[in-house]
């Protein structure tokens, strides 16, 4: 982000008041749950649920079905003998939505591809390969559409591919399903709708609008506009100064020679773009590594990493996730990559039993580090304290900050050498 646009972003916060938030006045289970970006497990897994069509007493129930391919296909038309598909498997890739369907105006059995992508990036020729599919297999008449919260084109497709939107779109179809007026009586299933509509204007940006209300100035009004147009970039940047301010202030304060070996008399960084997967959704953790020095492992535990079928090392971890962790791991070298290292066994020590690689990325311990007395959530956009427009506070990255990490790690590294490491 431009530095004249973070300044005029960051004084707009000034005089933008967050509204207080009542749970008793609205409830979403999805973000409760986390699942605001998950896009298999709660976007395409809801969707699914709502559009397939169903046996309702004698009957198929067709009608969300048919007002989704209405709104997305043709207004115009009638459409019945409809399947929907989720999670298709074909040689072409694996599609989120296929769904076959007859019209009134053709007997002729026609289908679409319907791809969705929360914030995940397209593969390889990917929108391409899915109208091949299409062609190939006696749906030429049909069309691939490209699925996303808010304006974002297509890459891999081009002109043969159509672009819609949770937030107009699949929102207007929702709210027609809510006013059938034989599922009126279903106030759960209207309300669990409803809470996935203020998701996709959540995610989509629209739930800035009300800010409007406050902002008279017409520049003030745009640059609300654009701030979830920013988010990213911004998060991307205050990621990248997290990590080189850390990365700088890696020194013998953070990793005594007594407690940690050198790899190659200097401190590894293993790198990765922070961008690939906060704006992609690669698994790519930006991450500092120090191997700890074997000698200085408890038996109990040296012991039993011996004991493991592969080759296993402990290192002292500082890594960007969802948050900022710092802790004790298990993983393998493989060249320049650290992956995860299972070690299925239990280490007794003399206050308590913990386990060695239960968790899936292999922690033995870690703590969440903390700036300005709140931990650092890089995933939770819309949190009022940690989310995305409390984070522009902290693109400067004030004094503080790095003496508060420091602290964070030094209580980390207490209680690890209590469990694990020969205090010297």
């Amino acid at each position: 982000m431009k530095e004249k646009q973070q300044k005029e972003l960051i004084e707009l916060l000034d005089r933008v008041k967050l509204q207080e938030h009542n749970p008793l006045e609205e409830i979403n289970l999805f973000s409760i749950l986390g699942m605001e970006n998950k896009e298999v497990s709660a976007h395409s897994a809801f969707l699914y649920y709502i559009f397939k069509p169903f046996k309702n007493g004698k009957g198929i129930d067709e009608e969300n079905a048919n007002l989704l391919l209405k709104q997305i296909v043709d207004a115009d038309k009638e459409y019945s003998n409809i399947s929907v598909y989720r999670e298709y498997s074909t040689n072409y890739g694996r599609l989120d939505f296929f769904i076959t369907y007859k019209t009134n105006v053709s007997e002729e059995r026609q289908a679409i591809v319907v791809e969705l992508k929360i914030w995940a990036g397209e593969q390889p020729k990917q929108l391409e390969r899915y109208r091949k599919f299409l062609n190939e297999n006696g749906y030429k008449n049909g069309n691939v559409y490209f699925l996303t919260p808010g304006s974002r084109k297509n890459q891999t497709g081009g002109n043969d591919v159509i672009n819609k939107t949770l937030k107009k779109d699949i929102v207007c179809v929702l709210e027609q399903v809510c006013e059938r007026k034989n599922i009126l009586k279903y106030k759960e299933y209207i309300s669990s709708i409803k809470q996935y509509i203020s998701l996709c204007k959540k995610i989509s940006g629209d739930t800035f609008m009300e800010y409007k209300e406050v902002i008279k100035n017409v520049e003030d009004i745009k640059k609300i506009d654009q701030l979830y147009d920013y988010r990213k970039e911004a998060l991307g940047d205050l990621l990248s100064k997290v990590m080189e301010t850390i990365n700088n202030e890696c020194s013998d304060y953070w990793f005594e020679p007594r407690f940690m070996e050198k790899l190659d008399n200097k401190l590894t960084l293993f790198k990765s773009d922070i961008s690939d997967y906060y704006v992609y959704g690669k698994r790519s953790w930006p991450a500092i590594a120090a191997k700890i020095d074997k000698e200085k492992i408890k038996t109990n535990l040296r012991e039993a990493i011996d004991n493991q079928d592969e080759k296993i090392e402990v290192f002292f971890f500082i890594e960007i996730g969802e948050k900022l962790y710092s802790g004790l791991t298990l993983r393998k070298v493989e060249g320049d990559v650290i992956r995860g290292a299972n070690a299925n066994v239990d280490v007794e020590n003399e206050n308590n039993k913990i386990g060695i690689g239960e968790t899936k990325d292999s922690w033995l311990y870690w703590e969440n580090l903390e700036y300005k007395n709140y931990e650092i959530d890089f995933e939770d956009y819309a949190n009022e304290e940690t989310g995305m427009l409390r984070l522009f506070e902290g693109m400067e990255l004030e004094k503080d900050f790095v003496k508060n990490i420091k602290d964070s790690m030094e209580d980390v590294k207490k209680q690890i050498s209590k469990y694990y490491i020969i205090e010297e």
